[in-house]
């Protein structure tokens, strides 16, 4: 007597690769989400040895996973990933200083035309007719007739200042400086001062600090560990 074994008809393993498919869907978006958010908090502390704390709260992770752009389907068509990026720099001098320190190699920081590059302080606007401001727009705006003239003093090898000798800030913090009335007499609420209103520097190089691709490859390569991890926990961790 013989027994014949045979394949039923269909797809009797398609349930069980659904499943597996979810299962490693699931485990991948969330080891790609905690592989970005571990390189972002990297990639941070790197700043931040290099002195560069302010800068580095600029730095956010996020996922495929929490942007919800996760679907199952087969699992060689499986793609999700995580990602480091900037976020919230609103200064131009910001994203200057991520582009010198974090993002290229070396920058070299040089002045459009004259002897030296000026920086405005926050002493005075940063803009005037949409336009950044620099010493040669504070005078065309106007603000040296409102504040005050803008004086030359040298600093250390390879700075300068451009400074308000005499004018007049509120006492409680809150509005511009004033230049001061031609009589001499300051009114009440307002102290007389003295502030830079430019910082002016000769060409320089900056270097990169920290370099947060190498960070991200590293963290690249950890992907199967933390994958293992995810599928270990039977995908019902939720870091």
């Amino acid at each position: 007597m013989d027994w014949k074994i045979q394949q039923p008809g269909g797809d009797p393993l398609r349930q069980w690769r659904s499943k597996l498919s979810n299962r490693l869907t699931i485990a991948a978006a969330r080891a790609t989400d905690k592989a970005s958010q571990l390189a972002r908090d990297d990639v941070r502390n790197s700043m931040r040895s290099q002195r560069l704390g302010g800068l580095s709260r600029t730095i956010a992770a996020t996922s495929d996973a929490k942007k919800g752009r996760v679907r199952s389907g087969d699992i060689q068509d499986l793609d999700v990933g995580g990602f480091v990026t900037v976020r919230g720099v609103k200064s131009q001098r910001a994203a200057g200083a991520l582009r010198s320190y974090v993002d290229q190699d070396a920058t070299n920081i040089s002045p459009v035309r004259g002897r030296w590059l000026a920086i405005a302080t926050k002493e005075i606007p940063q803009r005037a007719s949409r336009r950044k401001m620099t010493p040669e727009l504070y005078k065309s705006s106007g603000l040296e007739e409102r504040i005050g003239p803008l004086q030359f003093v040298k600093g250390r090898p390879g700075v300068a200042y451009l400074v308000v000798k005499d004018a007049t800030v509120p006492l409680n913090g809150k509005g511009r400086a004033r230049r001061v009335p031609k009589n001499g007499n300051v009114r009440a609420g307002r102290a007389r001062v003295g502030f830079v209103a430019f910082i002016l520097i000769r060409v320089t190089r900056r270097s990169r600090r920290t370099d947060p691709r190498r960070i991200a490859e590293r963290w690249a390569q950890r992907l199967p560990a933390l994958l293992a991890e995810q599928l270990s926990a039977g995908g019902n961790s939720n870091s």
